[in-house]
């Protein structure tokens, strides 16, 4: 059974590597998504400016949608963020620094352009 909403909602979490969200109900409607993008725009600079915050995203968390702050493992100073921006729940994910890879060129395989 195909959901939209579902594999709308699912594109953030599956660049990010997070397969939980596989077996969660569909997120609120199209609407909310937007109101979320808004409430997001407002504060992801703030977020951004806060010690080892990598990213700011919006995924799912048990058929609502959330906040995903990518906060830096390896920082000694982790920031403090809120339970929630505007009612909507932030969720912290630590990782390992975010590099940005080279483009890959016309003519060359993906896999020669990978991290070992």
């Amino acid at each position: 059974m195909n959901h939209p909403k579902r594999l709308f909602s699912l594109a953030p979490m599956v660049l990010l590597g997070i397969t939980s969200a596989f077996f969660q109900e569909p997120v609120s409607d199209k609407e909310d998504l937007e109101r979320i993008k808004q409430i997001q725009a407002r504060h992801e600079k703030e977020l951004m400016k806060l010690p080892a915050v990598l990213g700011v995203g919006i995924g799912s968390d048990h058929g609502r949608y959330v906040f995903q702050v990518l906060v830096d493992k390896t920082a000694r100073k982790k920031p403090r963020l809120p339970a929630e921006i505007e009612g909507v729940p932030v969720k912290v994910f630590l990782t390992g620094p975010i590099v940005a890879q080279p483009a890959i060129q016309k003519g060359r395989s993906k896999k020669s352009s990978q991290c070992p």
